[in-house]
């Protein structure tokens, strides 16, 4: 007979069951890992329901889905058990105490994805916090403590699923406050010239052509006979802009600030407009001088109003980017120490716009440093180092000398395995910005007297920040060279044009003797890149599900499942036997991710929520993904009564969880 309410009922089927049958809404039950061969009808089901009850796992969550190219995976999609939810959240509580609270994380804020206001409020109020904001799939919880607090204190009583993370805080390393050096100083008659291509100067009217080097240092005039950005949409995830600059308003085609939740995306430190400027200001309209894709379109995304930038905020801007299906995202931003678990989040974000022919450009960073600063060391992002004033013409600094032949590194510039590739920055040299870094437009509403600006509405700016719409700009002219890429919206196409970009490197080592650093990736070149073709692809993984993958990505994947990673280029082409001999493959715990032959089995005994890392290596090229192991979901069907003349419902649940029917619709 069939067992009723109140009774916690442990049902398991096995793969040798014939018939399936339906759970009444009234029972509670346990989900266990198991597969169903057939299904009967409905009301067949109802009859041998009368006799005993089973549940019902009719068919499995695909895992892959969690970076499908076609949606988000929110933390609420993660399925990880209380417990499991507070052993990440200690673990992060741990880090939190090395760091400084309102200089490295927000105190007391906390952030998870949802996809839904009302979920948002439900999981406040499971941990007890408030909502501070909800938009772009992104919620802030506040709480009346630390947050280093709330998340050591989450093991003791915490009854949410739902993992949460620091609102971390990233910074812009190179703003308009910097620069103080006075219009009288700069002496450009002086300013030594570069022959090695066609100057922009020389064949059109704007009149700071002459000031912006980095043009002629990547051979943009010649790319120009190519293409100028036609049809391609960059997003500027950054402070903002000046939308009516005279350099930029006929290329501004959306605003938006998350900051503001409005579309006024007014720019009040300048680094933002400098990026913007750097990418797409106007060409030949005699004002100013001009942008690598001067007839690219931009997209403007305020993710902060200052130089401190919220984990938060980045994420909603990243989605808003793929709301706007833009052809290129620049980001010239970083932040360090971030968990675990929330660089998989942003990583998520990111893949959700690289599988929709995305191109992600990102700042290295400016602390001459080796460590990993995120976005740039994430996987799908192609991560920008600085060369200063001495790549391109003669530049004495310390007493060393770099020329073109000895080319500079800027002494800022990060450098390490993450570096992708290498553009023109500028030196920030002396005792301010000068002819040696970076002239673009700014807001003209600053006085060039009172602030130290070459004149009204345009700057000399240097960092990675300014390196990385150089090659984001590069990145548009490669997609309006091949338009049909453009129509792909896949990975296919981001990855097609991530390829050519890197393929442009000059193949040269770019050195900073002062700090004894080096970058051996060489710097782009826009000509190269618009012309040439590819030389040597990247290796990358494809899933299951057709996501492409690049090195160092973040994926989910389901405790006691297996799959087959197929090494492909970045087109998806998958790599021949002869690219890939000699190759071999490694995981950072075998125990409990083995990889053989490219296929990887996860153990169920796998902790969840902390990343394990699976690589292939062969010819000196290697691709890593971090997995993060998660409980498998299974779906299960109930009917709200015994009718046989009932209808039948379905929800999903955890593997090895209890669920309460009666609560369910």
């Amino acid at each position: 007979m069939r067992k009723r309410v109140n009774k916690l009922i442990a049902l398991f089927l096995t793969v040798s069951l014939s018939t399936t049958s339906l759970v009444y809404a009234e029972d509670v039950a346990e989900i266990s890992d198991v597969e169903v061969t057939t299904e009967e009808s409905a009301e067949a089901s109802s009859e041998a329901a009368d006799e005993e009850v089973n549940i019902t796992a009719v068919e499995n969550s695909v895992t892959a889905q969690f970076c499908n190219a076609d949606s988000l995976v929110y933390d609420t999609d993660l399925s990880l058990t209380a417990a499991e939810t507070a052993a990440v959240l200690s673990q992060t509580a741990d880090e939190l105490n090395e760091l400084t609270a309102d200089e490295d994380y927000v105190s007391n804020e906390a952030v998870f994805t949802t996809d839904s206001e009302e979920t948002a409020n439900e999981v406040a109020a499971e941990y007890g916090a408030e909502l501070e904001s909800y938009s772009d799939g992104v919620a802030v919880l506040k709480f009346d403590k630390n947050v280093a607090d709330v998340f050591s204190e989450a093991g003791e009583s915490l009854s949410s699923n739902v993992l949460l993370h620091p609102n971390y805080i990233s910074n812009f390393d190179d703003s308009a406050s910097e620069i103080v050096i006075e219009p009288e100083e700069l002496d450009f008659s002086s300013m030594p010239k570069a022959t090695t291509a066609s100057s922009v100067s020389a064949s059109h009217s704007d009149p700071y052509l002459s000031k912006q080097w980095f043009l002629d240092a990547i051979s943009v005039n010649d790319a120009w006979s190519v293409t100028k950005g036609s049809g391609a949409k960059v997003a500027i995830l950054d402070t903002g802009c000046d939308v009516s600059h005279e350099d930029l308003a006929a290329n501004i085609a959306e605003t938006w600030s998350v900051v503001k939740n409005s579309t006024d995306v007014t720019d009040s430190i300048g680094h933002g407009t400098h990026c913007a400027g750097t990418v797409a200001a106007a060409l030949d309209n005699s004002k100013g001088g001009a942008g690598v894709a001067p007839e690219s379109k931009l997209y403007i995304i305020q993710i902060a109003s200052g130089e401190s930038i919220t984990f938060s905020n980045i994420i909603k801007g990243i989605n808003k980017a793929a709301e706007w299906d833009v052809d290129v995202a620049s980001m010239s931003f970083g932040g360090y120490n971030y968990s675990s678990s929330a660089a998989a989040l942003m990583q998520n974000a990111i893949n959700n716009l690289y599988n929709n022919g995305t191109v992600v450009v990102a700042a290295a960073g400016n602390e001459h440093v080796g460590y990993y600063s995120y976005p740039a060391s994430l996987g799908n992002v192609i991560s920008v180092a600085s060369a200063g004033y001495g790549m391109y013409a003669s530049h004495t600094i310390e007493g060393h000398t770099y020329s073109p032949s000895d080319p500079e590194l800027a002494y800022y510039s990060n450098y390490g395995d993450t570096v992708d590739i290498i553009a023109p920055g500028g030196s920030a040299t002396g005792n301010g910005y000068s002819y040696v870094d970076n002239l673009s437009t700014v807001p003209s509403s600053y006085n060039s007297v009172s602030s130290g600006f070459v004149s009204t509405g345009y700057a000399y700016m240097a960092g990675t920040s300014m390196a990385c719409p150089v090659a984001a700009g590069v990145a548009a002219l490669i997609y309006s060279a091949n338009s049909d890429l453009i129509s792909k919206n896949t990975a296919a196409s981001s990855g097609a044009v991530e390829e050519k970009l890197l393929a442009s490197s000059d193949g040269k080592t770019y050195s900073n003797v002062t700090y004894n650093t080096s970058v051996d990736t060489g710097c782009l070149n826009a000509l190269t890149a618009v012309t040439g073709s590819a030389s040597s692809s990247p290796i990358m993984i494809k899933r299951k599900d057709g996501t492409i993958l690049g090195d160092n990505t973040y994926v989910f994947i389901e405790k006691g499942t297996s799959e087959k990673l197929r090494l492909v280029d970045a087109s998806g082409k998958k790599l021949s036997s002869s690219e890939t001999k000699g190759g071999s493959w490694e995981s950072s715990d075998s125990s409990n991710f083995s990889i053989k032959n490219g296929k990887v089995k996860v153990s169920k005994n796998a902790t969840a929520g902390e990343p394990v890392t699976v690589k292939f290596t062969c010819n000196g090229k290697t691709v890593r993904i971090n997995f993060m192991a998660i409980n498998k979901v299974k779906k299960i069907v109930y009917r709200k009564s015994s009718k046989k003349l009932g209808k039948n419902y379905s929800t999903s649940a955890t593997v090895n969880s209890s669920i309460d029917l009666s609560s369910l619709s």
